[in-house]
C-alpha cells in the first residue's frame, strides 16, 4: 500500500492590514500564496471543502482563533513599525501563546526599519531579505525553475489571496474603489535599491538600483467572461527606478504593454533635473500611459539645509505635519499649503530662469508678501517671470507686460502703466474695491501692513 501523502495547513497574516495601516496588498504574502498554489495547495475560504488537501489562507482578526492550533505554519509580514507599537489582536494572540508562537515565521521591515546601523540594522536587513528563500519548510517544495525553495524575484503572486476579505469589507466601506489596489493591479518590483542613502530609509546601506523581477513574473493575464483584463493596471514598488542604468528598456517594456502604470514609491525628481538623460526620461514618461498623478520624491538627504531654506522661503510653516504623510492628490492640505510646497520644490531646483504661473493665487495677502520678499534673493542669479491676474502679485516687478486677448498692449513699471495704460488702470481700480491689497513698506521696517491708500492714490481715488 502506498503511504498517504502528508498535507499542510498554512496561515498568512498581513499585520499592517489588521490595524488599518495599509490599503494595498502585501506583495511578499501574495508571492507566498502563489508559491503554495503552484505546489498544489488550495486557498482556504469560509465555505470551501478542502478535506484531504494542503491549504493556505489569509488570517484576520475575524478568523476562528480556536482553529489556529490546527495550522502547521503561520507566516506573518509586518512592513510598518507603528503596527508593532500597538499590535492587532491576532498578532498579540499568536505571539502570546507559546504553542502558536513556535509556528510563526515573522518577517518584514516593521521590526527593524527604525534601527540605526550601529544598532544592528545591517544584520537585520540582510536576514530579512533572504528569510523566505532560506526557510526550511518552503525548501520542501519547488519553484518554477525546478529548484527547491521560493524564488521571490520570479514568483508569480496569487492575486486572489485577499478576495474573501475584500468581498466582506466592501459591504462596510462606502466607496467601491476603496479596495481597488487589491482587485485591479498587477504589482511588483522591476528594480530594487537606491543610491541616496537617506538615514531614515530601509535602503540606507544601498549604493545602486539594479534589475529585480522581469515584468512577466508579476504581470497578471487573467480575463473575465467578456475577455477583459481583470487587472488592467500596473503599480510598481521600485525604490528608485530612474537610478537604474536599465531604466530605459524597462520603461519601454512597461509602455509596450499598453496598460496604465504608476510608480508608487515616487520618481526621483533630482534625476529628471540633473541627469544627462533627464529630458529623455521626462519625455518618455510624459508620453506614456501613466496612471494617475506623477509622484515625485527623493530630495537628497545631504541637502537638508537647502531643503529647509527652500521651505522657509516659501513660508512653509507646517513642516511638522508633513510627517503625517500626504494623501492622494494632497487632499489633506489646503490650496495655499500645496502652492507653498510647490514653490519650495521649484526654489530647490536652482534654475537660471523661473516661471511662476499663477503660483500665488491661493495664498492670503500676508503670506504672499512674505514669500515675494523671500524670493528677492533669487534675483541675484536668476530671472523670474510671474503670470498673475492679481495686481499685488506683480506691481513691484521690474517690468510688467499687459496682455489683452493674447496681444501685448503695453509694458513698463507699475507707475508708468497706471498712468498710461487704460486697461491696467481699470484692473487696479477694480481690485481695490474687492480686496485689501497688501503692500510692503521698504523704507520704514520689515513689517507687513494692510494699506490700500497707495493703490487708491495711483488710481486717482481718495
Amino acid at each position: 500500500m502506498s503511504s498517504k501523502k502528508k498535507t499542510y495547513k498554512i496561515g498568512l497574516v498581513d499585520a499592517d492590514l489588521l490595524c488599518n495601516g495599509t490599503r494595498h496588498p502585501n506583495l511578499a504574502l501574495l508571492k507566498l500564496a502563489g508559491y503554495f498554489r503552484d505546489n498544489g495547495f488550495v486557498r482556504q475560504t469560509t465555505h470551501s471543502d478542502t478535506k484531504g488537501v494542503s491549504t493556505y489562507e489569509l488570517l484576520t482578526n475575524k478568523s476562528n482563533f480556536e482553529q489556529l492550533h490546527n495550522l502547521d505554519h503561520i507566516y506573518v509580514s509586518c512592513v510598518f513599525s507603528f503596527t508593532l507599537d500597538d499590535p492587532p489582536l491576532l498578532l498579540t494572540t499568536l505571539m502570546s501563546d507559546k504553542r502558536l508562537k513556535r509556528k510563526v515565521h515573522m518577517g518584514g521591515t516593521g521590526s527593524y526599519a527604525n534601527l540605526s546601523v550601529e544598532n544592528g540594522f545591517a544584520e537585520k536587513r540582510e536576514e530579512d531579505m533572504h528569510r523566505l528563500e532560506n526557510d526550511v519548510f518552503l525548501s520542501k517544495f519547488e519553484n518554477k525553475s525546478g529548484t527547491k525553495g521560493i524564488d521571490m524575484r520570479t514568483q508569480m503572486p496569487d492575486y486572489h489571496l485577499y478576495d474573501e476579505f475584500v468581498s466582506v469589507m466592501e459591504n462596510v466601506k462606502s466607496s467601491a474603489k476603496y479596495y481597488k489596489d487589491y482587485k485591479e493591479y498587477s504589482i511588483g518590483f522591476l528594480t530594487r535599491g537606491c543610491f541616496r542613502r537617506c538615514p531614515f530609509c530601509v535602503n540606507k546601506l544601498e549604493r545602486k538600483a539594479m534589475p529585480y523581477s522581469n515584468l512577466n513574473d508579476f504581470l497578471d493575464q487573467e480575463r473575465d467572461e467578456k475577455g477583459r483584463l481583470v487587472r488592467p493596471y500596473i503599480y510598481l514598488w521600485d525604490d528608485n527606478f530612474l537610478a537604474s542604468p536599465y531604466w530605459e528598456p524597462l520603461l519601454d517594456e512597461l509602455i509596450a504593454t499598453g496598460r496604465p502604470f504608476q510608480f508608487r514609491q515616487g520618481l526621483d525628481e533630482r534625476l529628471l533635473a540633473q541627469n544627462r538623460r533627464g529630458e529623455d526620461m521626462a519625455r518618455k514618461l510624459a508620453n506614456a500611459n501613466y496612471h494617475g498623478d506623477f509622484i515625485f520624491a527623493f530630495d537628497n538627504w545631504f541637502d537638508r539645509k537647502l531643503i529647509e531654506k527652500a521651505l522657509k522661503m516659501a513660508e512653509v510653516d507646517f513642516i511638522e505635519s508633513l510627517d503625517d504623510g500626504v494623501s492622494q492628490g494632497a487632499s489633506n492640505y489646503s490650496g495655499g499649503q500645496k502652492q507653498r510646497l510647490q514653490l519650495a520644490r521649484s526654489i530647490l531646483a536652482k534654475r537660471d530662469f523661473y516661471l511662476f504661473d499663477d503660483c500665488f493665487s491661493a495664498l492670503d495677502m500676508n503670506t504672499e508678501a512674505k514669500v515675494k520678499e523671500n524670493l528677492k534673493s533669487l534675483k541675484e542669479n536668476s530671472s523670474m517671470l510671474i503670470v498673475s491676474q492679481r495686481i499685488s502679485t506683480i506691481m513691484d516687478a521690474d517690468e510688467i507686460i499687459v496682455l489683452d486677448e493674447g496681444e501685448i498692449i503695453d509694458k513698463g513699471s507699475h507707475d508708468y502703466l497706471n498712468e498710461n495704460c487704460k486697461i491696467y488702470r481699470e484692473i487696479v481700480s477694480s481690485q481695490i474695491d474687492r480686496s485689501k491689497d497688501l503692500l510692503y513698506d521698504n523704507e520704514e521696517s520689515s513689517n507687513y501692513v494692510l494699506d490700500t491708500s497707495y493703490l487708491k492714490k495711483t488710481a486717482g481715488g481718495k
